[in-house]
Formats: C-alpha cells, structure tokens, sequence
C-alpha cells in the first residue's frame, strides 16, 4: 500500500481444554501436517496464522479390556478456521474471506516400534457457505469435482513415518492427491 499502518497479531497463540484424552482448542497456533520435516505438502508454519478451533483426541494408547494387550495408539484432530484476504489484493469484498477445514487421523502399530500411519485432509471453501457442515465429513468429496464441490479445493495425504527406537533413525513418506482421485467414469 501507499500509506503505513498499524497491526496486531496473536502469534502461535491458543487456549486449549483437555479431559483424558479429549482435547478442545480456539487460537492461531500454526498447524504442521505430515512427517516431513522441512517442506510439508500441506499445513506448516511457514505462512501467517489463522484463527481456528480444534477438537479431538490426544495421542492416546488403545488396550484390549480383558487381556490388557497394547494394541496401538491413535490421535485424531479436526478444525475450522477463517482465513481473511490481504487488503492488498482486490476490491471484491465479496471474497475477502474463506473457510479452512482440515482433519487428520494417526495410528501407531503395536508391532513394530515407531511406525506411524496416518491420514490428513483439508479442504478450503468459501466463508459464507451455507451447508459448512459437509466438510466435516471425512468421505466429502471422495468422487472429486465432479460431484458439485465448485469453488472448493481439497488435498488428502497418506503418511507412513518410522523412527527406529535406536539410533534416531527416521524414515517416512506421504503420498498426496488434490481433489482425491477424480475418474473421469464417475
């Protein structure tokens, strides 16, 4: 712009509520999806923050009741954010705002020590829309554009991570897909 101005910004900040292993959070705290450790596909701190609210589940181990068998540990997560256009961009006030719902699913293998599988989603939609409930649904939009998401973009990763319990050995991958697999049959 042409003149100087004044800004306030929360930072990495948040206000997080935890009950066992029920997690509920409000606040800009950047979000960094995957196992990479430089350059994520999706979500990383690289960028400015956003307001958003969370809830899920913390890494939580899973026992089988009567044996008392470890079978694995699993987080999950999903939000809803805001994102706001930089007054820079244009003069359409009909877009200066978007909607940014992500999820992500993990699970850790009782088997072999340190391996990680997991799944991460995000979509961005427009602010106003009126059926925001849908991106809530983790199958949304599985059949890709062709199903009516006009004006939305998604992106789905499949990670696998192992850090080998001796030596800090980490060895990982993730595959990704914008607007899932779209088959020009369905």
């Amino acid at each position: 712009g042409d003149k100087s101005f004044f800004n306030f910004d929360l930072g990495d900040t948040e206000i997080r509520w935890t009950w066992n292993s029920f997690t509920i959070g409000f606040g800009t705290e950047a979000i960094w999806l995957g196992p990479a450790q430089r350059n994520p596909i999706l979500l990383s701190n690289n960028a400015p923050t956003f307001p958003k609210i969370d809830f899920g589940l913390r890494k939580t181990a899973l026992y089988f009741p009567v044996t008392d068998w470890y079978l694995g540990s699993i987080e999950a997560r999903l939000w809803v954010g805001k994102l706001t256009e930089s007054d820079y961009f244009d003069t359409d006030p009909t877009n200066n705002y978007n909607q940014y719902t992500g999820m992500c699913f993990y699970y850790t293998l009782p088997v072999l020590t340190g391996l990680t599988i997991g799944i991460n989603k995000i979509i961005l939609s427009k602010w106003d829309d009126n059926e925001f409930y849908k991106y809530l649904n983790p199958l949304y939009g599985m059949k890709g554009a062709s199903d009516g998401n006009v004006g939305e973009d998604q992106k789905i990763t499949f990670i696998a991570d192992w850090l080998a319990p001796k030596g800090m050995f980490d060895v990982y991958m993730e595959l990704g897909f914008d607007d899932h697999i779209n088959s020009k049959d369905s």
